[in-house]
């Protein structure tokens, strides 16, 4: 599965395109998804800073949506449900009429 573009079709490359919490999460999920990820490397991946990343993790964490085995994070089947959830909806959202 291929990670759906942006919503934002933004042309103009000097402004600053603000990603909305659903691209974030979709985001931390995908990377997630690869494989048992830590910390680190989900951060710099999604391009986040400590305080987002850790506003994100324990949001997922806390509604099941990911766990933690030790040093890394995993998706649970309700994590595996978001994931293919969201890639869905961002397809149709991006499918051109």
């Amino acid at each position: 599965m291929r990670i759906p573009p942006p919503l934002s079709n933004n042309k103009n490359r000097n402004r600053r395109y603000k990603r909305s919490q659903f691209e974030v999460i979709f985001e931390i999920l995908h990377i997630i998804k690869e494989g048992e990820q830590i910390k680190t490397r989900i951060m710099y991946a999604a391009n986040l800073d400590w305080r987002n990343f850790s506003k994100y993790i324990d949001f997922l964490i806390s509604n099941g949506f990911i766990k933690k085995n030790k040093e890394k994070f995993e998706l649970t089947e309700l994590g595996k449900k978001l994931y293919s959830s969201l890639y869905e909806l961002f397809e149709i959202m991006n499918s051109k009429p």
